[in-house]
């Protein structure tokens, strides 16, 4: 009896420090640094919990990710609004590029600066960032969205679903990482 409760004990703590650590590595901080640079001079609302929420979201943090929509690197950007950001910044890049986290990073933050210069509103920005800022405008001119519960609603199930959870992350962010 007392190696069974022993095991058991075991098995308990086991599993309580494995969801932890779960939890710790799936909320990682690893471009922390790499983002307060490039948030510098930029909206306020472009926070280090902001930038790691929309990476943990769109790539989970896999500096070589790419989507079956031509997104790459970590905040997940296409060529064409990587390549109109980097001319903003004087840059020349290349597809390559976008795997560099330093890079992607730096073109990513500004183009959430750019978002924000058009809504001045965090959720229209995310709503932006993910659906692209023709469907957000094309929504806001035929009433197609609506705030539910203090969050945007919108006709496209995956953007809601996008952007409660990057709005969940930074909470979760703000809590662990302040």
């Amino acid at each position: 009896m007392r190696k069974l409760q022993l095991f058991l004990i075991i098995l308990f703590v086991l599993v309580f420090v494995g969801t932890i650590l779960a939890f710790y590595f799936s909320f990682s901080t690893k471009y922390k640094d790499i983002i307060k640079e490039n948030i510098v001079d930029m909206n306020e609302e472009i926070t280090v919990n902001l930038v790691l929420s929309i990476i943990k979201q769109e790539s989970k943090f896999d500096k070589n990710a790419k989507s079956n929509k031509d997104a790459f690197g970590l905040m997940q950007l296409t060529f064409l609004t990587a390549k109109e950001q980097a001319e903003k910044l004087d840059m020349e890049i290349s597809i390559n590029d976008l795997y560099v986290p330093e890079i992607n990073i730096k073109l990513g933050v500004n183009y959430l600066n750019y978002l924000f210069g058009i809504f001045g509103d965090k959720q229209l920005v995310l709503l932006s960032y993910n659906a692209g800022l023709g469907n957000v405008n094309k929504w806001l001119e035929n009433n197609e969205i609506y705030k539910k519960n203090g969050v945007y609603v919108t006709p496209f199930k995956e953007s809601n679903n996008y952007l409660r959870c990057v709005l969940q992350n930074e909470k979760i962010y703000n809590i662990i990482n302040r």
